[in-house]
């Protein structure tokens, strides 16, 4: 390897220059390469080509997916699941940017799964395996979040204890504006009136609103609670509700 050669390697993961380096390995990402071997590194002068997406996400790429993730999962923890004030950020942001950093994850696992080089590297030494494992573990979380309502039984078993303490608190004549139960946010409490057979008188805490209508908490202790559109049984005699 010449100096004029080396003066113009680059690290394949991280663009890194290696030159007058200890070691051979990135100082940058941790990527080990041989001065001796041009498929361990990139040229400055040469197009990197597919070669070049063999490597893990970025950090921050893995925490803006993280992030929309925890997004998504916390709003899906909701009675309403999307309330009004996420759902256009949701659309036309999160939405898109989630899509293709999965996207890209998916291009990048390829292409470093074809790149037979890497064979030749020690992985188990290498730093930032962490980040072959965000994108993965989020996307299950969001897309079993789709399938089956855990983050909204799970929130709500949390703070179940702090809703019927609640409901003692309400039947006492304490009111509610702008207070947390549990890790939920309550706007007010206030009855909730059916009509009809079985009608009753039942609680409702209001923690957000969807597009046209407030949502939150029903506490009815009696069977054959109303069914209808957003109804979900959260917990013994709790009900998401949306009025």
């Amino acid at each position: 390897m010449t100096e004029h050669n080396e003066k113009r390697m680059m690290c394949m993961d991280c663009a890194y220059w290696l030159v007058n380096l200890p070691t051979q390995r990135c100082p940058e990402c941790g990527r080990w390469f041989d001065p001796a071997d041009p498929s361990t590194y990139q040229q400055a002068s040469k197009k990197v080509g597919w070669r070049r997406l063999a490597s893990s996400l970025s950090s921050r790429q893995c925490v803006i997916f993280a992030v929309l993730s925890l997004y998504g999962i916390v709003n899906a923890s909701g009675p309403a699941q999307w309330e009004a004030g996420s759902i256009c950020m949701v659309a036309f942001v999160g939405v898109p940017l989630w899509l293709g950093i999965l996207l890209l994850y998916v291009v990048r696992t390829a292409a470093t799964w074809l790149d037979r080089e890497r064979a030749k590297l020690d992985d188990s030494e290498r730093s930032g395996r962490w980040r072959w494992w965000v994108v993965p573990i989020c996307a299950v979380l969001v897309v079993s979040s789709w399938i089956y309502p855990w983050p909204l039984l799970l929130r709500f078993r949390l703070s179940q204890t702090a809703f019927e303490a609640a409901v003692a608190d309400y039947q006492m004549g304490a009111t509610f504006r702008g207070k947390w139960v549990g890790l939920y946010y309550v706007k007010n409490a206030h009855p909730i009136t059916y009509t009809g057979p079985g009608g009753r008188t039942t609680v409702g805490f209001v923690t957000g609103s969807n597009v046209l209508d407030p949502v939150g908490f029903e506490y009815d202790p009696l069977p054959n609670h109303p069914t209808g559109f957003m109804i979900y049984e959260v917990g013994k005699s709790w009900y998401t509700f949306e009025d």
